[in-house]
């Protein structure tokens, strides 16, 4: 028995670690195979003790003999390089679902889709195969039918109209993009209903206090929820936020590639600003240490790091919020040190919400909501916040106007008229 026990530890430990190589190498759109397993080793030596580093190696190794390197339990489609992916000829229909997988994978690369959306479309391709599979259908017999099939029992699950509106843009990209073929006429389905949500917003003594508590337990998190609340940035454009995007001296924040790829400029809390000039000769002085050690290399967005290959090593292309730990990049073998993780972030602010008596789920898009609502309290144009928001129609902006504080305007209720 002490030794059937002992298997299945062993077992459980290698399933958790597999696991985790498996959701780095999703994350990262490579296939789980032995030269990604060599990178994720490498990624991760430095930070386990040498026991432990040698228990990660083993189970990977196990895992790598009984498969063979094949993902077990489903196929895995993100992994190729868009180099591999979008190399080969597209032309005709895909021979499978993984080839097809890889050429959406490799087509949403070209077009310069973001990771979230590269990996958002991927998901609703794999759980399309698996819909698909439970009924036997094969790749050369999937049809319109199919996504109709699949859409209504998304609707059967209680998922929102945008969640499903999601999952048909992601699957007409799969068909024409992924398998080679129009997805023809899907006509008429069960559509999930559509639902009004407002925004959470703090008020003002609530969004003081989380401010004040941050303040308080983490310097670089109070920074990151002060140009979310101050400046209404989205939690990703805080996060890659690079040097030269700050203007101390004017007091502006430049957005670039945010949502839509668009590029946009919002304001500097002057709250903030003594304490983004501490921040920074901070991180100037951990840069310089990373050089020093032969690292100091960030990513670069686009073509830049084939065009200037010296920007990977300059200050002004740093992350304003970098992390704590270098990484290895598996494609050039050059430490570099990523931003902060945005579940970092997100725990900390929920945390502090409730250590302050919030009740509702603050999240960081919530300090978003909140300078929109604020900034048209205090009289910003609708126009001008549209542009600070960087939304494409003003009817989006509108929202805000639902919950904001309007003295003289809120209904008082005929209770309150009646006599005791």
């Amino acid at each position: 028995m002490e030794a059937l026990g002992a298997v299945a530890d062993e077992c459980e430990a290698v399933r958790r670690i597999v696991g985790i190589f498996l959701r780095w190498a999703e994350r990262r759109h490579r296939t789980p195979d032995r030269t990604a397993g060599i990178a994720w080793l490498r990624a991760v030596s430095e930070r386990l003790e040498p026991e432990r580093r040698a228990c990660v190696k083993t189970c990977l190794a196990t895992w790598f003999h009984l498969t063979g390197g094949a993902r077990v339990g489903k196929q895995s489609w993100v992994g190729q390089p868009a180099s591999q992916s979008a190399g080969g000829s597209i032309s005709g229909e895909a021979a499978s679902w993984r080839e097809a997988g890889e050429r959406l994978n490799g087509y949403l690369a070209c077009k310069s889709y973001s990771r979230n959306t590269v990996t958002c479309y991927l998901g609703w391709a794999r759980r399309f195969f698996r819909w698909c599979s439970q009924s036997g259908k094969d790749l050369p017999e999937v049809a319109a039918s199919d996504i109709r099939g699949f859409l209504e029992w998304l609707a059967s699950t209680g998922v929102v109209a945008k969640t499903q509106n999601q999952a048909l843009n992601a699957l007409i990209s799969f068909f024409r993009h992924g398998i080679g073929k129009e997805p023809g006429e899907i006509g008429s389905y069960l559509r999930a209903r559509v639902t009004r949500r407002l925004p959470v917003v703090l008020n003002r003594k609530e969004a003081a206090a989380v401010i004040n508590d941050l303040e308080g337990r983490s310097r670089p998190m109070w920074l990151m929820a002060g140009v979310m609340l101050g400046a209404g940035l989205r939690l990703r454009e805080a996060l890659e936020l690079r040097v030269h995007d700050l203007d101390l001296e004017r007091g502006t924040i430049t957005v670039r590639r945010g949502k839509g790829d668009k590029d946009r400029v919002s304001v500097l809390p002057e709250r903030i600003r003594a304490g983004l000039t501490a921040h920074l000769a901070d991180r100037r002085a951990q840069f310089q240490r990373d050089l020093d050690m032969g690292a100091g290399y960030v990513p670069l967005p686009g073509g830049l790091a084939r065009k200037k290959p010296a920007a990977a090593r300059s200050w002004a292309w740093q992350y304003v919020f970098g992390g704590q730990n270098l990484i290895v990049e598996s494609a050039t073998g050059h430490l570099i040190r990523w931003h902060v993780h945005e579940n970092t972030v997100g725990r900390l602010l929920g945390d502090s919400a409730r250590r302050c008596g919030v009740l509702r789920q603050v999240t960081c898009h919530s300090l978003r909501h909140t300078f929109a609502t604020l900034a048209l309290e205090n009289g910003t144009d609708i126009r001008t916040l549209q542009e600070l928001l960087g939304h494409n129609d003003v009817s989006t902006t509108m929202i805000y106007t639902h919950v904001m504080n309007r003295p003289g305007v809120v209904a008082r209720s005929p209770l309150d008229g009646l006599a005791a």
